[in-house]
This record gives structure tokens, C-alpha cells and sequence, in this order.
């Protein structure tokens, strides 16, 4: 991974250089300089390369999980019909009570996975979701 590709990455996910570094437990100056870094080949650790691409696999299997979830609260005529509402938290701490498995994430990176499930709704179903 590239120093604009852990960038684009971090972007993507919603993560702030805060929370990156905090996740990859380095300090968010490491992660500045690895971003920045002016050699024309630098490559980021693959420690790092690894976590940054499981959080890109985690947005994509919570997103599908909170679609299958409303697939099996509603019939797909009753998507179409109503207007879908995803939830938005005030606090990490309540995100966290709600969906464990995104424990230390920040709230940024569920209203990314969430704005991917808007999304695929829309596509999909033609219906209204709002957050």
C-alpha cells in the first residue's frame, strides 16, 4: 500500500489521522509522515496495510449485515413502500452497546457503512431511507 492509497483508504473509512493512529496504536505524526512521504516508492508497513484493508472488509460485511437484517424485518414490498430510517448515535459508547463488533471505531466509520447501505437500498429497492 502506497502513501495515497493508506490516505484514500483512511478517507474512505470515515477515520480521521486520530483514529487511525489510535487503531494502529502509532502516533497520528507517524501516520502524517507515512501519508506525506515524499519518496516516490515509499510503501506502508503491511502490519498496517493489513488492518486498513480488514476495516475496509468490516465496512463492507456490517453494511450487508444491516440490509440482510431490514431484508428480515420487511417484505420486499413493505421496503418499497415505507420509508427506511438507519439510526445515528450521539456517542461511540452507545454505537458500541448497539454493535460491538465495531468497538473503538469511531462513529464516522458507521455512518460510512451506513451511507453504503443507504445506498444499496436505493439502488436496490427504489425506496426513501433516511438517517
Amino acid at each position: 500500500m502506497t502513501n495515497a492509497e493508506i490516505k484514500s483508504y483512511r478517507e474512505y473509512l470515515g477515520l480521521s489521522i486520530h483514529n487511525l493512529a489510535k487503531l494502529i496504536n502509532v502516533t497520528h505524526q507517524k501516520i502524517n509522515s507515512w501519508e506525506n512521504a515524499n519518496k516516490e516508492h515509499f510503501i506502508v508497513p503491511v502490519e498496517v496495510a493489513k488492518i486498513i484493508m480488514s476495516l475496509d472488509k468490516l465496512a463492507d460485511q456490517f453494511a450487508t449485515e444491516l440490509i440482510k437484517e431490514i431484508l428480515n424485518r420487511y417484505t420486499e414490498t413493505q421496503i418499497i413502500e415505507k420509508s427506511i430510517v438507519l439510526y445515528r448515535f450521539e456517542t461511540e459508547e452507545k454505537l458500541w452497546q448497539t454493535f460491538p463488533i465495531l468497538n473503538n471505531l469511531p462513529i464516522s466509520f458507521y455512518m460510512k457503512c451506513i451511507f453504503k447501505e443507504k445506498k444499496a437500498l436505493e439502488i436496490n429497492y427504489k425506496c426513501k431511507v433516511r438517517i
